[in-house]
């Protein structure tokens, strides 16, 4: 709000806010944290993004060649040249590669960071520190024109079924009762 920044809804809206939050901010606030001492938190982003890269959006539906061995490592090194040049650009901490996750719930807390890519409590977490910060989720930005923002979730609840069970056809029965919308 203090910046004028609506939930970024595509990349390019993402970097714009980026570059808004560090021009506006005099630096004083990073754009985007990462703790990548924790070697997820990289994994995290182009994990998250991969989705919007390679599969939402109908035109650019990856699913398939990712699927039979056919895909084109190429189309992934997109995610690498952006990460590339929101480091370039300064628009991600300058200490991205060895920050600690132990440091992000203060740093939020002091108002130090825009954007992050972390789960669990950090809402609850900064608040008990600064009731006076606000933090809240969006959706990740859609990558292609056209294609919607979309959610991510984890690996909580998934289940799965080992390809050479005996009871193979039994688990699938067992796997798709239970992504039925009323079960889910």
């Amino acid at each position: 709000d203090r910046y004028g920044i609506a939930p970024p809804e595509t990349m390019d809206d993402f970097i714009k806010a980026l570059r808004t939050i560090k021009e506006k901010s005099k630096g004083s606030i990073v754009p985007f944290w990462f703790a990548g001492y924790d070697k997820s938190s990289f994994a995290q982003y182009y994990d998250q993004f991969a989705t919007p890269l390679l599969i939402t959006d109908p035109a650019h539906n990856e699913k398939k060649q990712l699927t039979n061995g056919t895909f084109k490592w190429n189309k992934f090194t997109y995610l690498s040249k952006i990460l590339k040049q929101m480091q370039k650009e300064k628009l991600i901490n300058i200490d991205a590669v060895t920050a600690k996750k132990s440091q992000l719930i203060e740093l939020m807390a002091q108002n130090k960071i825009a954007f992050t890519m972390q789960g669990g409590t950090l809402g609850q977490d900064v608040a008990q520190i600064n009731p006076n910060v606000e933090v809240g989720i969006i959706p990740t930005p859609a990558i292609h024109p056209g294609d919607d923002p979309i959610w991510i979730g984890g690996e909580r609840y998934t289940l799965a079924a080992w390809k050479d069970s005996p009871q193979l056809k039994e688990a699938k029965d067992f796997i798709a009762f239970m992504a039925r919308p009323a079960n889910a």
